[in-house]
């Protein structure tokens, strides 16, 4: 029963602020922009497909297969999915995160909040379930979509279904992502909660700018492919130690901290 009604009061805390996100007039340009993302991916995957067919003109089905999996699949389509499934969550951990604590904080609802049966893990729960839900769904959408029109325009115009993407790179996309970038939303959550959105931002920019830097550049000179297992690897590990900061911060921080940071 116990178990019951905490669930309760984390769901009620992530139905009101996923309220608040999707009521914010950012969230309605974030879905614009990636539904712009992905037709630029579609109009790519057309270019490029044109492109690859007049190098193998000539070449057998199965070679012409070979060589649309390698470069339209492997080159744009794995890291296009990886990109749109990966950004949502930089994007609107940015804008809400710290932001949704301090008008907590600047309002008082936080201290309302805290005096409440609710315990301090289950506030941060909830509003972290809801920032990670916003952004999984967008890029869940956005990436499939993607993909969807990028094999259909491939069947189209061979006349035969190619399948584009590698088992790695859609668990990459769909599973690590959302666990990674959503143990970068809890650790920034966490901080907002006890010290002030300012502090959060410093790991969520060196996490995010990380990220969108530095996987472009490995990407990019060969260090690794996303669509491999290796890729798939490493980011499982480093999503395991960034959950075991964010327990960590989270058990030593007490409802008392919070309550002062809001005076502040």
């Amino acid at each position: 029963m116990q178990t019951v009604s905490s669930v309760r009061r984390i769901a009620a805390v992530c139905r009101r602020d996923l309220e608040e996100i999707r009521k914010s007039p950012a969230s309605t340009v974030m879905l614009v922009a990636f539904a712009a993302l992905s037709t630029g991916v579609t109009v790519g995957t057309k270019f490029l497909l044109d492109r690859v067919l007049r190098m193998a003109a000539g070449a057998d089905a199965r070679t012409v297969d070979e060589i649309v999996r390698n470069v339209v699949g492997g080159l744009l389509l794995e890291n296009s999915f990886y990109g749109i499934t990966m950004l949502p969550f930089s994007l609107i951990v940015w804008v809400f995160a710290g932001a949704l604590v301090m008008r907590e904080k600047l309002t008082g609802n936080l201290e309302t909040l805290l005096a409440t049966p609710l315990s301090l893990s289950e506030i941060w729960l909830g509003k972290t379930l809801a920032l990670s839900a916003a952004a999984a769904a967008t890029g869940w959408l956005s990436g499939i979509l993607a993909v969807i029109a990028a094999h259909c325009i491939v069947a189209a115009t061979l006349s035969r279904f190619v399948f584009l993407l590698t088992a790695p790179a859609i668990v990459a996309g769909l599973l690590l992502n959302p666990l990674f970038f959503s143990g970068m939303c809890a650790l920034i959550m966490v901080i907002a909660l006890a010290k002030d959105a300012d502090a959060s931002l410093l790991p969520s920019f060196l996490i995010g700018m990380g990220a969108m830097i530095g996987l472009p550049v490995t990407v990019g000179t060969g260090a690794v492919r996303i669509g491999s297992w290796v890729f798939c690897l490493y980011q499982a590990a480093a999503s395991v130690l960034l959950w075991g900061a964010v327990l960590t911060v989270l058990l030593t921080t007490k409802k008392e901290s919070v309550v002062l940071s809001a005076r502040k």
